[in-house]
């Protein structure tokens, strides 16, 4: 019995050392977290595109008559290259959305006019084209530097 008195006394700063350590690295690692989050590069951040006015052709046009295809010309005015896109089109009878798998390095154009096939029925409301880059084996969805059409002319 006289054995757990002794030691009570001990106990109470023991405890709260453990408290004491635990709490600074928790705190620690929340402000390393919180760090690190400020000096990250976003990969979405040197991406840039534009659709290219050619003589004979508009940017962005629609082929109603080619089986509904989307036809345009694109830039990568950005530095990193574009993994694939992202296309989403809304029409007046729903919404269609699909990926185009092709890469675009920087400086480079990417020439659509052989079509982008979207299964929508109704006329054509809008189109958005978002660049995705593949940065540390993932893909990311640059939705901040995305192109977005309204008034669609026909091809």
């Amino acid at each position: 019995m006289g054995f757990w008195h002794l030691n009570r006394k001990g106990i109470s700063p023991l405890v709260a050392l453990i408290l004491l350590v635990s709490f600074s690295v928790a705190l620690g690692v929340l402000v390393i977290n919180l760090l690190s989050l400020l000096f990250v590069e976003n990969p979405c951040e040197s991406v840039e595109i534009e659709l290219v006015e050619l003589r004979d052709f508009k940017p962005l046009c629609v082929d109603y008559v080619g089986g509904r295809l989307i036809k345009f010309v694109l830039r990568n005015s950005g530095t990193v290259e574009i993994d694939h896109f992202k296309i989403g089109i809304i029409t007046s009878e729903g919404i269609s959305e699909g990926e185009l798998k092709r890469s675009v390095k920087p400086t480079e154009r990417m020439d659509v006019r052989d079509g982008f096939r979207f299964d929508s029925k109704g006329e054509i409301k809008e189109v958005t084209i978002t660049p995705v880059v593949i940065s540390e084996n993932t893909d990311k969805v640059c939705v901040y530097k995305e192109v977005i059409f309204t008034d669609i002319p026909i091809c």
